[in-house]
């Protein structure tokens, strides 16, 4: 749609001005149009809400992969730090679907400050504005906290798997040991993650 509003713009100004005037101008505009729209849509509150999502939906590929590995470590620990009181058992996907519901809110408050927008209305305007900059701010800060609930998981998992090679090399290197294969076993069902900070 926006294309076709150029294409107009464009047949409008060559009908008026001579080809060698388009031609500057459309070298001088066309470059700088394209590095605006690439530098300014990371600060647009709908790329923001989109990232969020798409952030959220990766932390609940990577949780329902590895279910098995994040119930046995010590992930429920880790839940807590992210605002879920300690006195009550936690689900572990809670966080996640308070992440999802989140970026769901967003979009529709996104939705709704689009259609309560009026070019006639100038408060409106400034509705549309206190709208947007708190949609920018809860969906950054929102997908900072998927970015990192995200990249604790794979830390949990990428030191499972780690203590795994590690217990299968120690079992293929002594297999007449009967002892341990019972030590690595029990070892493997201890397994628990401690933050490094």
């Amino acid at each position: 749609m926006a294309s076709c509003k150029s294409d107009i713009i464009l047949y409008l100004i060559t009908s008026m001005i001579s080809p060698a005037w388009v031609s500057t101008l459309l070298v001088a505009l066309l470059p700088s149009h394209i590095s605006l729209h690439f530098n300014v849509s990371p600060w647009k509150p709908s790329t923001a809400v989109r990232d969020f999502a798409t952030t959220v939906d990766e932390a609940m590929v990577i949780f329902d992969n590895h279910k098995y590995v994040l119930r046995r470590s010590g992930f429920q620990r880790k839940l807590r730090l992210y605002g879920f009181p300690r006195s009550r058992p936690v689900e572990r996907t809670l966080i996640i679907c308070r992440l999802r519901l989140k970026s769901h809110t967003l979009y529709r408050t996104l939705r709704v400050a689009d259609r309560t927008f009026s070019w006639l209305d100038c408060p409106s305007w400034f509705r549309y504005i206190s709208m947007m900059k708190t949609i920018l701010k809860d969906a950054r800060e929102g997908q900072r906290e998927a970015k990192t609930l995200k990249r604790d998981m794979e830390d949990i998992i990428l030191a499972d798997e780690g203590e795994t090679l590690r217990l299968e090399v120690e079992i293929t290197q002594d297999p007449a040991s009967s002892g341990a294969e019972v030590s690595a076993v029990l070892r493997a069902s201890t397994l628990s993650y401690v933050s490094p900070a």
